[in-house]
């Protein structure tokens, strides 16, 4: 509280200071046309306000600025995630955009008095200078996108729609938030510098040059200020309507939600029997600059593993436990290595916590099943699973705010919900404290035994791979 008085008296302060120097300035140079006083400026202001036209050439003024702001922004957020999800797009994308950006703002106006009529042109133009504004923020933004969670995305065979919406908006909502506050603030300069070269009827620009030409500085001057006010309250009110107005929507959406009961149990049944997986003769290097210093990962290794196991992968940290798991994940490609890997759908819960902080705890649990279950499916089998791990009390928090062995317990609900017969674990409890561990790992095995799959869980610690396995592979 206190911080936020002396912020404001600092604020104050800072306005103060500049009106004592403009009324002394006004004062010194007892010069009407050049710098008129702010009271004369105010007086003038009121005088205006007073009159339609004002009011009028304000509207307008504020629906141009508006209308550019939304194009610019929906078109930015389009080119900005083509150009960060495809790269020749963005190559293609280089030349125009530049070009836009080194143009000078009146260069620019110049050129399209040629080609639109005054009313559209400051719209074009303010478009136009902050298009490349919005594009590169945005494509910078998803480029910069957590890899790991996209190879998540990858494992669960997450859709591309799920991906935009689930992982690259809630990633990239700051950068894209900072961008369409620089754009709106930059389309009023850019308006209003279009309105006073072109001369569109019913324009504050108009408005401005008018009165330049009649030598009249302090209607300049109070338009002027007035334009600069209007920039600055119409950013804080568009931008707090619309967080407003998301807020509405998303408590709306988990009201709808909350009334969907929690789905019957899903059973994935695993073949005893059968061996769901098989590695005969693999051999993989890393590839890397220097091809003569490149020592195997793998070389000949073959093994099996029966459904309906759970098996450690125990060894050494470097030996490749976690290369291993990619390859059967697939993350890495079977041209990438040589030998025969055979391996039933699996589901992956990952050393790091690959959770989207941003997205709340029963999201993050849903993102895999969109496409097998729908999304009334998916919602309801994710809260089957919270409610198995605890956690379906926390749904709606932010997936971020909870413990490290609270986020475990999360990855297992998702990788268990998901219909894969085979679960791999990589350190899955190396980030964990002794009872976190313990707590994990009866979550495991709860979930085990209520759908039986096989588990292969990589681990460096002895003690644990003997615990809670049925059989060790050690390499």
């Amino acid at each position: 509280m206190k911080t936020s008085i002396r912020n404001k008296l600092i604020a104050l302060l800072s306005v103060i200071l500049f009106a004592a120097i403009w009324e002394i300035l006004a004062l010194f140079l007892d010069s009407p046309v050049v710098l008129p006083t702010i009271d004369a400026v105010v007086s003038r202001f009121f005088q205006l306000a007073a009159t339609k036209l004002f009011w009028k050439s304000l509207g307008f003024t504020f629906l141009r600025v508006i209308a550019a702001f939304f194009i610019t922004f929906i078109a930015g957020l389009f080119l900005g995630f083509l150009s960060g999800l495809f790269e020749n797009i963005r190559i293609f994308l280089v030349f125009p955009l530049s070009l836009i950006r080194g143009t000078p703002v009146v260069a620019l106006i110049m050129v399209m008095l040629f080609w639109f009529d005054s009313r559209s042109l400051p719209v074009i133009c303010a478009f136009l200078m902050n298009l490349p504004v919005m594009t590169d923020s945005v494509s910078k933004a998803v480029k910069n996108t957590d890899k790991n969670l996209l190879e998540m995305a990858d494992v669960f065979k997450v859709s591309f729609f799920r991906r935009i919406t689930h992982i690259y908006l809630p990633e990239t909502k700051p950068y894209i938030e900072g961008a369409a506050r620089t754009v709106f603030s930059q389309g009023w300069k850019v308006v209003a510098a279009g309105e006073i070269l072109a001369l569109p009827r019913n324009a504050l620009g108009t408005l401005i040059q008018d009165n330049r030409l009649l030598l009249e500085s302090s209607s300049v001057f109070a338009l002027t200020l007035c334009l600069c006010l209007l920039c600055i309250i119409s950013e804080k009110l568009l931008f707090k309507t619309i967080t407003a107005g998301l807020s509405v929507l998303k408590r709306l959406n988990k009201s709808k939600s909350a009334e969907s009961p929690i789905a019957p149990k899903t059973k994935y049944f695993c073949q005893e029997e059968q061996d769901c997986i098989t590695i005969e003769n693999l051999s993989f290097t890393y590839s890397g600059s220097n091809e003569n210093l490149e020592e195997p990962v793998f070389k000949n290794l073959s093994l099996s593993i029966k459904c309906g196991t759970t098996t450690a992968l125990f060894a050494p940290t470097g030996r490749g436990k976690t290369t291993l798991l990619k390859i059967l994940s697939g993350l890495i490609p079977p041209e990438s290595y040589e030998g025969t890997v055979k391996c039933l759908p699996v589901s992956f819960i990952f050393q790091d916590q690959r959770l989207v902080p941003n997205l709340s705890v029963l999201k993050n649990a849903a993102l895999p099943l969109y496409k097998a279950f729908g999304k009334k499916g998916a919602l309801k089998t994710a809260r089957n699973y919270l409610s198995m791990v605890g956690l379906l009390q926390k749904e709606k928090l932010p997936a971020g705010l909870l413990s490290g062995g609270e986020k475990q317990k999360l990855q297992a609900a998702r990788a268990f919900s998901y219909q894969a017969p085979v679960i791999l674990m990589d350190e899955g409890t190396s980030s964990l404290d002794e009872k976190s561990r313990s707590e994990l790992w009866k979550t495991i095995e709860n979930l085990l035994a209520e759908n039986k799959r096989t588990l292969l869980f990589v681990t460096h610690i002895k003690e644990e791979a003997l615990a809670h396995s049925s059989s060790i592979i050690e390499f």
